[in-house]
């Protein structure tokens, strides 16, 4: 975890890139449960990531006790939720 967690803060493009594939198809995966489309889940698993990186760089990320997976599928999670709702609210739903 240390390892990415530096990758994530220094932004090395490969590293990146490496730990941006590694959990996109995870996150993907346990996002279908919910009812939104592949797009708009592979938008939120991008803003996630993004999000992701800046808790790195901030220092947010320094005292965690979860993995960075767990760590960005919450953040994708609520992602998920603030989606539904104005979905819901916009009477999507």
């Amino acid at each position: 975890m240390k390892e990415e967690l530096l990758t994530l803060k220094k932004g090395h493009n490969q590293a990146l890139e490496k730990i941006y594939t590694e959990y996109r198809n995870a996150f993907l995966q346990f996002a279908k449960k919910y009812d939104l489309d592949h797009d708009s889940l592979v938008d939120i698993y991008q803003e996630a990531f993004i999000a992701l990186r800046e808790h790195a760089i901030n220092g947010k990320l320094d005292t965690i006790k979860s993995s960075i997976k767990t760590y960005l599928f919450s953040i994708g999670k609520y992602m998920i939720y603030d989606q539904l709702k104005k979905q819901k609210k916009n009477g999507f739903l």
